[in-house]
């Protein structure tokens, strides 16, 4: 596999090189290919790419000077700040982190109180992307003052009933929450929050807070739990009177969910999560049919290369072997699905075609295609497009490439 591995690497690397406007995303934009082409710079010991990347970096920051955008992790500041961490905890820049950022701080604060203020607590949009990014902060006060603003947020909005603890969904077209439905996917949903918390527990940040919740937030989810031989899945997209199965991905279903609890499992030091989770996992080593479990394309995001990395960081945890041969199925899978004649090196990501949100109920009974509703366009970006694929990739050849998956709560 390593020779055609390495081969469309090279090709997302090439198409890369191609210009494209410079925006501040992380995860659909400029940022997230200049992650992965410091890593292939690294992985190839290529010099002509890392100072590509540079000089592309050197763009964004222009860019940032003179319109700062949002402070949110997915298309912001957040996103922008987490990335120039990691990158400098990689040594592949040298950079004062703490002066770039200390004249924002009161702006990211000010962010932080309108989302909790409107209760918007997502990963990706919301309050917690932006605490994710100030857990990697250095700068006392100031982070802890806007972490605890935004775990305190955490705890009052959560709805606790006996050992359980969820958080209500966001219902996006009537625009307001829903106490009877619970998300359960880990890009917006309760396994994010669980993460979130355990990551603030590892720092011993608000203990008192956190660890509860991380305790009854992780028995909310497992006593959850659809049955495997009706649903072809454990967890569905959300929980309410009628639950839908999900699909294998990074964003819903199994794959996410058991990344969240393996580490609370861990850090609980909770054998009955860590068995319970090892059970789920191997239910899902079978699960290889890509269109019943709505596998479309090769992003991170809900496609091969999402679930071939999750596979792969769980047979690091576990070292168990039939993780390790999951992960190289999907990674064939992502192989396979990059031979698009229009697509970036092969690729194209699987879109609603509508502005209107997508009919779930109808998604799923169609096995995550719907003709007519869907289309097909190239990315760039590292969540849905071809940096994403490509450092998915660059994982399968080595272990040190992996430790970007921190973005993405996996690791």
């Amino acid at each position: 596999m390593d020779r055609i591995l390495k081969s469309k690497i090279h090709e997302i690397k090439g198409s890369l090189l191609n210009p494209s406007s410079v925006n501040t995303s992380l995860l659909a934009g400029t940022l997230g290919e200049i992650l992965f082409l410091f890593y292939y710079a690294e992985e190839f010991k290529d010099e002509e790419t890392k100072n590509f990347a540079d000089k592309l970096l050197d763009k964004v920051l222009e860019k940032i000077q003179k319109q700062r955008g949002t402070y949110l992790y997915s298309d912001g500041l957040s996103g922008f700040g987490w990335l120039m961490i990691h990158l400098k905890e990689k040594k592949f820049i040298d950079i004062d982190i703490e002066y770039m950022f200390e004249d924002l701080d009161e702006n990211f604060e000010k962010s932080v109180d309108y989302l909790i203020k409107n209760n918007d607590l997502d990963f990706l949009h919301g309050a917690i992307g932006i605490g994710f990014f100030y857990l990697k902060r250095d700068n006392g006060l100031v982070r802890n003052r806007i972490l605890k603003k935004i775990i305190c947020s955490i705890n009052e909005s959560a709805i606790i009933v006996g050992k359980h603890a969820k958080w209500a969904s966001y219902d996006y077209e009537k625009k307001e929450f829903d106490n009877t439905k619970v998300n359960m996917g880990l890009a917006h949903g309760v396994p994010s929050i669980l993460s979130f918390l355990v990551n603030c527990a590892r720092q011993r940040i608000h203990s008192e807070i956190t660890i509860p919740l991380i305790t009854k937030s992780a028995d909310y989810i497992l006593d959850n739990q659809l049955e495997q031989n009706a649903y072809n899945c454990h967890f569905p997209f959300y929980i309410d009177s009628e639950p839908l199965r999900s699909r294998m991905g990074w964003c819903y279903g199994d794959m996410g969910v058991c990344s969240a609890l393996w580490k609370s499992g861990v850090f609980l030091e909770n054998r009955r999560i860590l068995d319970r989770v090892i059970e789920i996992m191997d239910d899902n080593v079978l699960r290889e049919d890509l269109r019943l479990n709505m596998v479309n394309d090769a992003g991170l995001c809900h496609g091969t290369g999402g679930v071939a990395v999750i596979f792969q960081r769980m047979y690091y945890n576990t070292g168990r072997k039939n993780y390790a041969k999951a992960a190289d199925f999907w990674y064939n899978k992502t192989l396979e699905k990059g031979n698009r004649p229009t697509g970036l090196a092969g690729y194209e990501s699987c879109y609603s075609a509508t502005k209107e949100q997508l009919n779930l109920k109808k998604f799923v009974a169609n096995n995550g295609f719907v003709e007519g509703e869907m289309k097909w366009a190239s990315s760039r970006g590292f969540l849905d497009g071809i940096s994403g694929i490509g450092l998915a990739l660059l994982s399968r050849l080595n272990k040190r490439n992996m430790v970007w998956d921190e973005a993405l709560l996996i690791s």
